[in-house]
């Protein structure tokens, strides 16, 4: 870009921002409302002490089927996840409590390809499956449910093998990664999901970040039980990335 114009705001807070020619401005509108906005991102939480608001977190799976403890980078315990129990009539909802069992948030899987992120019953966030691959191949995009709903605002695009490999980078429109994300098999037959955030999002941004490890995990299980119910009798799953794929 070298013109000088109005384009979308590629921190993804805005729907568009000022392009001067040479760089980003702080001018920046949404709905036709103008307004000013740094066009970079504040820096991270510390990684400790701030419960679910911490900048390093591991949602601990266990063997998948128990409440999941959320706990920081010194092991403290910042929230819960309640994975569905046994066979749920329907797709599930998944709840993300904070460390008193309080109630943060909710995925809600009941649309196709993806989930809805659910703050005090309203839906602030989407998480869908975008593009093709094979099984291991880990895609997805959130957006928000406004006038521009389908623009992303935050991107992962991986795979099973990376996400083992190291942490792999969850971007903002303009590529700039706002946060990290990693697997590791637990000892117990199943994975966990570290949580690292590199900056500070907004509060819709950063719940749909929250969401990110429990939308994927649902997305990874179902595709694990369809592989199960399609295997030939006596074939057997190496798991070498998630249970059951």
């Amino acid at each position: 870009m070298t013109r000088a114009a109005w384009h979308p705001d590629p921190t993804g807070r805005h729907e568009t921002r000022y392009w001067d020619g040479s760089a980003w401005t702080v001018h920046v509108a949404d709905a036709g409302v103008a307004g000013q906005d740094p066009p970079t991102w504040p820096p991270p939480p510390p990684a400790t002490g701030l419960g679910l608001a911490s900048g390093s977190l591991w949602f601990q799976r266990g063997d998948g089927r128990v409440p999941w403890a959320v706990v920081d980078a010194e092991g403290g315990v910042a929230g819960w996840v309640i994975p569905p129990a046994g066979l749920a009539l329907g797709p599930p909802t998944v709840p993300l409590m904070d460390a008193e069992r309080r109630p943060v948030l909710s995925v809600d899987q009941t649309m196709a390809s993806g989930a809805r992120v659910v703050v005090a019953g309203v839906e602030v966030a989407r998480w869908r499956s975008v593009g093709v691959g094979g099984t291991h191949r880990v895609t997805v995009a959130m957006s928000v449910p406004s006038a521009d709903t389908g623009r992303p605002r935050l991107a992962l695009d991986t795979s099973l093998e990376r996400l083992h490999a190291g942490p792999q980078p969850v971007r903002d429109p303009g590529g700039t990664p706002v946060a990290t994300v990693a697997m590791r098999w637990n000892g117990q037959g199943d994975v966990d999901w570290h949580l690292a955030r590199l900056v500070t999002l907004p509060p819709t941004r950063d719940a749909a970040l929250l969401a990110l490890p429990i939308a994927v995990s649902l997305d990874l299980d179902n595709r694990a039980a369809f592989a199960a119910g399609n295997r030939d009798p006596g074939e057997r799953s190496d798991s070498r990335f998630w249970p059951g794929l």
